[in-house]
């Protein structure tokens, strides 16, 4: 597959299979067709590098984190922009939550950021690296995020409200 002017910086498959996207210094992200090795769309928008992409569980949504100091989220079966998620530094990674009602966001200014992906609204801004945040990743029952940090450190973050935490420790058979 060729086609970006530039490095490429990130790659994801969609978790339909039937997609992926890549992105990087062109300050592009192409969604490609897995079976034909096609360009499918080149997404424009993000004015600096663009440093991370990732799926929601249905490959309906795409976000890409950019060192333009936002995050995009497009609507993958329309090709157009849902919105634009604003930071306070260069955003290098995104990773939606298993049941994809939550994306998360890790940056050069060493935090993480939750967002509401329905109301687009930040619900949440972990801190703890002393370096910026460069990987994240959702357990698969979403109850836990790790992210990884140029501080040599990975952190374990705990995402369930004591709620939500409680209703678990109460069904049978639940962890």
């Amino acid at each position: 597959m060729t086609g970006h002017e530039d490095a490429v910086l990130a790659v994801r498959y969609a978790p339909d299979g039937q997609r992926l996207a890549s992105a990087g210094f062109d300050k592009t992200v192409r969604l490609w067709d897995t079976a034909t090795g096609r360009t499918l769309a080149v997404l424009s928008g993000h004015t600096e590098t663009v440093t991370s992409v990732a799926f929601n569980k249905d490959s309906t949504l795409l976000a890409s984190g950019s060192r333009d100091r936002s995050v995009r989220l497009w609507n993958i079966p329309t090709l157009k922009l849902v919105t634009i998620l604003p930071h306070a530094s260069t955003v290098y990674a995104v990773a939606f939550s298993p049941d994809g009602t939550r994306l998360a966001t890790g940056c050069d200014d060493n935090t993480i950021r939750l967002w509401d992906v329905a109301t687009h609204e930040e619900v949440a801004e972990l801190r703890g690296h002393d370096a910026y945040v460069h990987a994240l990743a959702f357990s698969p029952d979403g109850s836990r995020l790790v992210s990884a940090s140029g501080d040599f450190t990975l952190r374990v973050w705990d995402t369930l409200s004591l709620k939500d935490r409680s209703n678990r420790a109460q069904a049978p058979g639940k962890f």
